[in-house]
């Protein structure tokens, strides 16, 4: 699917860790800054029902499919549902808007007990050669492996169910490369594997102390609740994990300090403690112009939803650099520069945006599934890295949860 970019430059839906009486400036004078303030308000206006076109695309097209996709796995994860499993190679969401079950080698108890589970008529089945137990065996052995001796030229790899296969990122995509791949995985089946060529992925910001944390250089998009075991609450935002700063700065005014971050193993993600009482934290996406001024708002849901979309749902990023854009889920468990099982997403993306909010619109709520790791091309597609939201939650030790 082609991604879809929803805002353009001059008008953005950034996260409103800042939109308290410090970022609310008075930023127009002329008559000249007057039209544009208009100007402004009529693409808002505009943006707004493009975005309401498109949610209710999702809600008519895609929440079906979301459901079904949830009694599947859920049936598949259930006692009931063991004696199937080694034949349940994954599902995923077509263009046609129908779930897509992959069913290793034409069982057909196995296909009448995964459509009666998913309970579905846009059901299909599709024959494949793997089982997800087979795939996600190999991928958690490459997982180990790659901490314990990384392979040279190995960029990345995941799980598509999609393809289902184990995607694998090589530096150079040759015959040679890719034997000794096998080899030092172990395994000889080289049908499991979908091969591609690039490089890993670059971390998507490189933030310097005192910068501003403003819509334009954002580091904090999202406000949290920090219940700190023996200490009270204590107040603050979220950020990357990769490129920390002890203090964030507004202009001249400092609005966070660094509180504890997380980089490795599963997590990327970092915590800023609110500094002062003009900054205001809630969990509201704000519609703004370049200058940071609000215009209008959009909340993300107060409860947690701890899965992922189907692949090929329809997710949003809000970021500083290319503000709202969206795309759609490609991946659900991937490994790179590190980090082990994050998703990923044809959402775009660039520097600036790291740490950014990742979400999907289902059943009536917005909900948050992830922040931004890194971004790159791969086959003429660009594609972002996302560390999980459930996993950047468990990495601190305190317990985080939103408005």
């Amino acid at each position: 699917m082609k991604v879809k970019r929803i805002v353009k430059k001059g008008v953005a839906i950034l996260m409103a860790v800042l939109c308290g009486s410090t970022f609310m400036m008075s930023a127009f004078a002329s008559e000249k800054e007057d039209r544009t303030v208009d100007q402004i308000k009529k693409k808002i206006v505009e943006i707004e029902k493009d975005l309401e076109e498109q949610m209710e695309g999702i809600r008519l097209n895609e929440w079906p499919v979301q459901d079904a996709f949830v009694r599947l796995t859920d049936f598949v994860d259930s006692p009931e549902g063991t004696p199937f499993r080694a034949d349940y190679g994954g599902a995923w969401m077509n263009e046609a808007k129908q779930l897509v079950i992959n069913v290793k080698g034409g069982e057909k108890t196995s296909e009448s007990a995964f459509l009666k589970a998913a309970d579905y008529e846009k059901t299909v089945i599709c024959p494949c050669r793997y089982s997800l137990q087979e795939l996600r065996g190999v991928y958690s052995r490459m997982d180990s492996l790659y901490r314990e001796n990384e392979l040279q030229g190995l960029s990345v790899f995941g799980i598509s169910e999609t393809k289902n296969k184990v995607t694998v990122v090589l530096l150079h995509n040759d015959e040679t490369a890719r034997e000794a791949f096998l080899k030092w995985v172990g395994v000889s089946d080289a049908e499991m594997f979908d091969f591609s060529e690039g490089s890993s992925p670059m971390p998507a910001t490189t933030v310097c102390a005192g910068a501003s944390v403003t819509p334009m250089r954002s580091v904090g998009y999202r406000g949290y609740r920090i219940a700190d075991s023996g200490n009270g609450y204590t107040y603050g935002f979220s950020s990357c994990g990769h490129s920390i700063v002890d203090e964030l700065f507004s202009g001249s005014t400092k609005v966070g300090k660094l509180k504890a971050y997380s980089f490795g193993g599963n997590a990327d993600f970092a915590f800023y403690d609110k500094v002062g009482n003009s900054t205001l934290l809630s969990n509201m996406l704000a519609y703004t112009d370049d200058e940071g001024n609000c215009s209008g708002n959009m909340y993300l849901s107060a409860y947690d939803y701890l899965g992922l979309p189907v692949e090929n749902y329809t997710v949003y990023k809000v970021g500083a650099t290319t503000y709202l854009t969206s795309g759609v889920l490609t991946n659900s468990s991937v490994t790179t520069n590190g980090i082990s099982d994050m998703f990923t997403t044809t959402a775009y993306s660039a520097l600036g945006d790291s740490g950014c909010v990742m979400f999907f619109y289902y059943q009536g709520q917005r909900y948050v599934i992830g922040s931004l790791h890194a971004g790159g091309n791969y086959n003429g597609v660009h594609i972002s890295f996302y560390s999980k939201y459930t996993h950047n939650k468990n990495a601190l030790p305190f317990i985080v949860y939103r408005y």
